[in-house]
């Protein structure tokens, strides 16, 4: 029965590794199980969206920055007008 299943991947196909057939028939078994989260290991999925809300919060921080600096620059150039002044 393996060897049958092993035939049947494609030749671009890789094999799952073992991890990957624990995660799969775990989640058959329940949607809700949290055997692996507990080990640290997370689901793709969720593993996309922790990494884009971490992308997510960097490029905030950076546009905070850029912005703060812009301001800090304006407010330096309009004391500067109002001395001239």
């Amino acid at each position: 029965m393996v060897a049958e299943k092993e035939r049947q991947l494609d030749e671009d196909e890789e094999p799952k590794s073992a991890t990957q057939i624990v995660a799969d028939s775990l989640s058959q078994i329940s949607r809700s199980s949290t055997f692996l989260p507990n080990i640290g290991i997370t689901k793709a999925k969720n593993a996309a969206r922790s990494t884009e809300a971490a992308v997510e919060a960097r490029l905030q921080t950076q546009f905070e920055a850029k912005l703060q600096a812009e301001r800090e620059e304006a407010a330096r150039k309009q004391e500067e007008l109002q001395e001239q002044l």
